[in-house]
């Protein structure tokens, strides 16, 4: 805690020393003024006795007085009035601050930094005990004792005495009493003859000084010789080596110290620029014409504190010191032994008399006891023992001062006089504290606590407050800083702001010097005293003290706490000219917070004003970046090789998909890999280490993305938002271009206007364009910012800022000093290389489509042009995704490299690409069958023309990436198995079974519709071909319908060449060639040879792939109907009875029996049931004969019989529900419902009969099979169970 310069024992001491009136003449005054000091500040330094001094009390006890020093007072200088004591007690505090001496405190995970001294503290408590007014009720600030000073040069000084002696008379008996008060009517004089030792004459001297002791007598007179030096000039004073005995007394009121303002502006309290506003112009002010508190008006002078006592030598100094100390040992002690020796008498009789006494004098009462108001005659006994006891106090007799303050206390009490029993009680307890050790009581703190509340209730305001700054000490020493902390805060109303603020400040520090300190209380009461320092116009202490607060509450997520303070500290700032320390503090509210929107404006406002004050102070050179908007930690990226991108793609940074595809390309282009092989990175951001220079071409445009974040909950609004960078041109290093002096080095375009929105971040993106060879450094963003209110209203004019571009590589962890310090490496991505020139290729996409249905294909025509000033060859382009891709007029030149990339040359129709030609190809993308979001990552990889340009850069890369999301339209299932084919066409072949579902999402706003228009197949030794002679009907599958298609498969003989055949379904026809759908047919052969990922062998060839080729229609609402086409590859590895083949998400074919799952209860018989069969309850399985040659010209109907087989795996019984369901063209024959109870591990037949209606194949699955439990569980088929009836 911070502590006081005086112990506590000295502080109350010094507070009721003797006060001696001083009368000088004019003359003496003169004398005097030569030195620029009054006789009463000529005294100041040597008032305290360092000598040792005795006293005798009453009982002729002699008593040694321990630092004994007494108060010289000029007695025309009245006590202030209220609001003149205000001014001098804000100059007083107004003027002490802070030494470079601190304080670290820790605890409870908090660490402060405070004054170790408070000096401004004991100012404001030495000033107040200077201008407090002397009541009736107590005599410790009357004068006890007069000295009159008159000149030796005056022409009868003796003459001179007793007119100041009957002056003082008339003065200390007029009625009624008026200020100044003395202690008693028999008053201790003093007279001093003053002898200017330059100008006066000695005999003179000698012989008034002879008259004075004959009158006076020898110990109430006393020579004073001063002013012993003689001027070297009639100007300049010739002693300047002494020290200055009165720095520690009198203080400079116009001006802070030098000294202290060499440490406000160490601590950064101050500036260079700062000057001391808070002083306070009063009547005891040098800077006009000094008047004393009588109306007297005084001659001008000038304290200068380099002059001050220039007059006076050592031995003038060592005269002072003799003069004082011969006053109080020969006048002033004797003076007080005779008194005490009196009035211990009275004491002394009134304490064997007792009652008796009291009621002897109960005449002298002036009126009857009152509670509040009533009172004593100055010569009543009451206040005759207060003279005693107050006399003792002064005196250092502090035993005795108990002893009758204490008997004064209960007389009080009895006569309800609670002022004067209020100053009874306080004194008794300093009494005993006094004593110290030597005490035989314990400390009462009751007696001071019930006089601050007696003071309270009287509305004494200046006892209250001098009794609260004595006890505090008090308590302070006997370490009750509890107790001390609630004294200060009975004083902290708002009558007194000064007051209020101060006494908060020490309840703060007594919260802190507590076991364990309570931080966060003194946090609390340090913004109480900033706040009402502030009030006070004590701006400078205000600030200290929300400094200080400030350490608590950083960072504790105490946001309007922390905002207050920020607040408070940046206005006061501000007002003390400190303009960079508040634009620092104001920044720091510029955070996302709490706080409302409105709020926020008003601090957005004020750091603006701030802002555009500092830049007109400091000047041009200035450079901070401004606090809104921010940038996003590192997020800067430098983009050099893109031209223009397509609305749904972006490109991606430096990964290893684009690495690969870059080297498929290379190896392609030119047989090998170089040894040293350098990647092209098209763009910098924080993921890449960025350890060289990003590499630009001369004249193409430069990206460079930034982004930024609102933290306010208000719009901002950036206009003319540009980039400030710095140019240094090839072979030219100390040599440079900035963007303000040459902006035409690099042509960039500023942006007009951009919009944050509240707590949101935002790219920016740069386009630059170098014009000349060098090295680009980029800087800053320069931008003019102002914000709106929610009805989008500027509420402030633009203000111009800068934010500064700052990256940073990735941390560095290799060495163990990396690990245990955080260090990040250089990141070299604002240093832009330009080079010369090179080709640019241009690649424009058109359609490009975003969502697309699975399977379904997509023509996007694509324009290259070489927009560069250099021809360029070797154009190929590569996708990640080979299988969804193909370029008509180039299917027959795809290749395959070892990377699995597929790699496309582009130009084998022309050699080489001059600039501005152009070249057009078609993109077919194909989607794939499962719903997904994949992206597309183009590279175009092309090389320069001309090897001899000189630039390190051989090739160039143009990237694309595109995001295209795949939903379910139309699913397709296979099964191929073989039948017994009656028709001799057919002999050997294999029934394809396809199955389409409509899947595509019920709508009311569209209608979608597909129709099946080819099935296709491709392969080397087989063929689809139809399955009736006559042509199908159109199939057209709506939402939610299912459609099955049956085929041949018949088997060609063995040729490598791969052929495509086909089956038409439907008049509507794709507008597609055969060369696009045999690229993506041919997917499926190229993947089954390539290994799979960590194995070496090779999988299953595939046999043939059935395509299924369909067309959509959807209609909206309005009519409008659009139409897409796509493609369905089903690769089939092998030909036999049970195969699976599918696309989309339709479930694969199982094996024929079709498992029906019931709850079971497990016993050990269950074990018996057969292994293959370990999870299964209920299977069931169809028996007829497949194939029918029939004439129903001849039968109206056909009836076929079928067997239905099932068999149980339950260890109880299953009761099994059978349903027909009747489609177009079959109807079962029978009951439409039927049940069986099969016993467990048992197995039954049903036999059963279809009725056929017409030709076709039908699939006998319509039938429903369930088990019966609680509820109805269907379990369908997945094996198709096909009857083909033929014309025979």
């Amino acid at each position: 805690m911070a502590q006081c310069q005086k112990s506590a024992q000295a502080f109350v001491r010094d507070a009721f020393n003797p006060i001696v009136g001083v009368i000088c003449s004019e003359e003496a005054n003169v004398i005097c003024q030569k030195n620029h000091l009054s006789f009463v500040e000529l005294l100041l330094p040597f008032s305290r006795i360092t000598s040792p001094i005795h006293i005798r009390d009453a009982s002729n006890i002699s008593v040694n007085l321990q630092d004994f020093s007494v108060q010289f007072r000029d007695v025309n200088n009245l006590p202030p009035q209220q609001t003149l004591g205000v001014k001098l007690l804000t100059e007083a505090v107004g003027v002490c601050f802070p030494t470079q001496k601190e304080q670290h405190i820790t605890s409870g995970g908090y660490e402060i930094r405070i004054a170790a001294s408070t000096p401004w503290y004991e100012e404001y408590r030495e000033c107040f005990l200077n201008i407090i007014t002397p009541s009736d009720h107590e005599f410790l600030r009357h004068y006890a004792a007069c000295v009159f000073v008159v000149s030796s040069t005056h022409s009868d000084p003796m003459s001179q005495f007793a007119q100041l002696t009957i002056t003082q008379h008339q003065q200390q008996q007029q009625t009624p009493a008026k200020l100044p008060k003395w202690f008693a009517a028999d008053l201790c004089r003093y007279y001093v003859l003053l002898h200017d030792c330059t100008e006066g004459e000695d005999p003179k001297a000698e012989a008034v000084y002879q008259s004075m002791k004959s009158k006076y007598g020898v110990h109430s007179c006393h020579l004073l010789r001063i002013n012993s030096v003689l001027p070297n000039t009639e100007e300049t004073p010739s002693n300047e080596t002494l020290p200055d005995p009165w720095s520690n007394f009198i203080r400079p009121r116009s001006s802070m110290p030098s000294k202290e303002h060499q440490e406000m502006k160490t601590n950064g309290i101050l500036d260079s620029k700062q000057v001391n506003s808070d002083t306070v112009d009063h009547p005891l002010g040098p800077s006009t014409t000094e008047k004393s508190y009588s109306g007297v008006p005084r001659r001008p002078r000038t304290r200068s504190v380099s002059e001050r006592g220039c007059w006076l030598s050592s031995h003038d100094h060592d005269r002072l010191k003799t003069f004082v100390q011969e006053f109080v040992v020969r006048a002033v002690i004797p003076w007080a032994e005779r008194l005490i020796k009196a009035y211990n008498e009275l004491y002394q009789s009134k304490k064997r008399a007792g009652s008796l006494i009291k009621s002897l004098f109960n005449r002298g009462k002036q009126t009857e006891s009152k509670p509040v108001s009533g009172g004593y005659l100055p010569e009543s006994p009451e206040m005759q023992l207060r003279r005693l006891g107050d006399l003792c106090f002064m005196f250092q007799l502090y035993e005795q001062a108990y002893s009758v303050y204490h008997t004064l206390k209960k007389d009080f009490e009895g006569d309800k006089t609670w002022l004067y029993c209020a100053g009874a009680q306080e004194m008794a307890g300093l009494s005993i504290f006094m004593q110290g050790a030597a005490a035989q009581r314990n400390y009462p703190t009751h007696y001071l606590d019930g006089a601050i509340d007696v003071y309270q209730t009287c509305r004494s305001q200046s006892f209250m407050t001098r009794s609260v700054l004595l006890s505090t000490e008090v308590l302070k020493v006997k370490g009750l800083w509890l107790q001390a902390a609630s004294q200060f805060l009975k004083l902290t109303g708002e009558e007194f702001d000064l007051r209020s603020a101060v006494l908060l400040e020490q309840a703060a520090y007594c919260y802190l010097n507590m076991s364990p300190p309570q931080i966060r209380k003194f946090a609390f009461y340090m913004v109480l005293a900033g706040h009402r320092y502030s009030k006070s116009s004590q701006r400078k202490h205000s600030l200290r003290c929300y400094t200080v607060s400030s350490q608590v509450y950083e960072g504790r997520d105490w946001t309007l706490a922390e905002n207050h303070i920020g607040v408070s500290v940046s206005r006061l700032s501000s007002q003390l000219s400190l303009s960079l320390q508040a634009l620092s503090h104001a920044s720091k509210l510029l955070t996302e917070s709490s706080e409302q929107p409105h709020q926020q404006c008003v601090f957005l406002k004020e750091y603006l004003q701030l802002y555009q004050k500092v830049k007109a102070d400091e000047g041009e050179k200035w450079r901070s970046e401004m606090a809104v908007p921010q940038m996003v930690d590192n997020e800067v990226m430098v983009t050099t090789e893109q031209f223009e991108m397509p609305t749904n793609s972006t490109v991606y940074s430096d990964d290893v998909r684009w690495t690969q595809l870059e080297e498929a390309c290379v190896l392609k282009s030119q047989g090998s890999l170089p040894l040293v092989f350098i990647k092209s990175t098209p763009s910098y951001n924080k993921y890449m280490t960025n350890t060289h220079c990003p590499r630009a071409v001369l004249g193409e445009t430069q990206f460079v993305r930034v982004m930024v974040y609102n933290p306010l909950g208000v719009v901002l609004q950036l206009t003319q938002v540009g980039i400030s960078w710095r140019f240094q041109p090839s072979g030219e290093e100390n040599f440079s271009f900035d963007s303000k002096n040459n902006p035409d080095v690099v042509e960039q375009t500023n942006i007009p206007v951009i919009d944050l929105l509240p707590l949101s971040r935002q790219w920016i993106l740069f386009r630059l364009v170098p014009k000349a060879l060098g090295i680009l450094n980029l800087l800053s963003i320069n931008y003019h910012v102002a914000y709106k209110d929610v009805s989008s209203e500027l509420l402030s004019s633009p203000v111009q800022g800068e934010l500064l571009l700052t990256v940073r590589g990735p941390r560095l962890n290799s060495s163990v000093k990396d690990k245990t310090s955080v260090s990040y490496a250089d990141d070299q991505r604002l240093y832009i290389n330009i080079q010369s020139e090179l080709p640019k290729l241009q690649v424009i996409f058109q359609s490009l489509p975003d969502n697309m249905l699975c399977g379904e294909i997509v023509r996007v025509p694509v324009k290259l042009t070489n927009v560069g000033s250099v021809a360029l060859r070797r154009l190929h382009v590569t996708c990640n995704e080979p299988q969804m891709v193909t370029f008509s007029d180039y299917t027959d030149v795809q290749d395959y490299s070892p990377f699995s990339r597929k790699v496309i040359e582009l130009d084998t129709r022309v050699a080489t690409l001059s600039p501005a030609d152009s070249l057009d190809v078609e993109l077919w993308i194909r989607a794939e069958d499962t719903p997904m979001s994949k992206p597309l990552n183009f590279l175009f990889y092309y090389e320069l023309a001309d090897d001899s340009t000189g630039t390190k850069i051989r090739h160039r890369c143009s990237r694309y990436s595109f995001v295209i999301t795949t939903t379910s339209g139309l699913t397709t299932q296979c099964n191929t198995h073989i039948r017994a084919v009656k028709d001799a066409t057919h002999l050997g072949s294999y029934l394809s079974s396809i199955l389409v579902h409509n899947c595509s999402k019920q709508s009311h706003e569209a209608a979608t519709e597909f129709a099946v228009t080819d099935i296709l197949c491709k392969s080397s030794g087989w063929r689809v071909t139809s399955l009736c002679s006559e042509s199908p009907p159109n199939v057209r599958v709506n939402q939610s319908e299912v459609a099955l298609l049956n085929v041949y498969l018949t088997q060609l003989h063995k040729d490598k060449t791969q052929c495509l055949s086909r089956v038409h379904l439907n008049s509507e026809q794709v507008a597609m060639g055969d060369e696009i759908v045999d690229s993506f047919l041919s997917v499926p052969f190229v993947q089954s040879e390539q290994p799979p990922a960590g194995e070496g062998d090779q999988s299953d060839p595939c046999v043939a792939v059935v395509g299924v080729v369909w067309k959509r229609f959807r209609m909206d609402v309005n009519g409008i109907t659009t139409q897409s086409a796509g493609l369905h590859c089903l690769p089939i590895l092998t030909m036999s009875e049970e195969v699976e083949t599918r696309a989309g998400r339709s479930p694969s074919f199982n094996n024929q029996f079709t498992v029906l799952e019931i709850p079971r209860r497990p016993t050990y018989t269950e074990l018996a049931a057969p292994r293959q069969h370990a999870d299964c309850r209920v299977e069931y399985q169809l028996l007829y004969e497949s194939h029918f040659m029939v004439d129903l010209s001849k039968h109206r109907v056909c009836v076929f019989p079928v067997t239905l087989v099932l068999k149980s795996y339950s260890n109880v019984d299953v009761e099994v529900c059978i349903q027909h369901q009747n489609v177009d063209g079959l109807m079962w024959s029978g009951k439409t419902c039927s049940k069986v109870r099969i016993s467990p591990y048992q197995e039954t037949s049903l036999h059963m009969a279809v009725t056929i209606l017409r030709y076709g194949v039908y699939d006998l699955n319509s039938l429903a099979v369930t088990t019966l439990d609680n509820t109805f569980v269907r379990h369908p088929a997945s094996v198709p169970h096909l009857l083909i009836v033929e014309k025979g």
